[in-house]
């Protein structure tokens, strides 16, 4: 939990050091922004690899995967592709989670639109 925010932190120190021609505000209304914008789409990523139709692409993947193993491996050989439900069970038991980056980026993007707001 704390990585984020050590991370905000440190990007926003970096941006006001090197744009010191604009106002603080400005500056930390555009870092705020900035970093806002990273964690959401972070978080969009996980939402989109925990979402059913790309698993069944990840699923569909797996099987050419094997397909192409099994032609290569000898006639003797057992090699046998998992089932769907298998699949998903094996690979999809851990979701990964975004809620550390929505902890973060909301309040960031909301803090940014505020400051920009009394900028004007």
């Amino acid at each position: 939990m704390k990585l984020p925010g050590i991370f905000a932190l440190a990007f926003t120190i970096f941006y006001i050091l090197f744009n010191r021609d604009v106002s603080l505000m400005y500056n930390l209304s555009n870092a705020f922004f900035i970093v806002g914008i990273i964690y959401l789409l972070i978080t969009l990523a996980f939402y989109v690899r925990n979402v059913g139709f790309f698993k069944t692409l990840a699923y569909h993947r797996y099987k050419r995967k094997q397909l192409s193993s099994k032609r290569m491996t000898q006639e003797g050989e057992s090699n046998e592709t998992m089932s769907f439900y298998d699949f998903y069970e094996e690979h999809y038991k851990d979701k990964w989670s975004g809620k550390v980056f929505i902890i973060w980026s909301i309040p960031l993007l909301v803090t940014s639109y505020v400051i920009a707001f009394f900028i004007l």
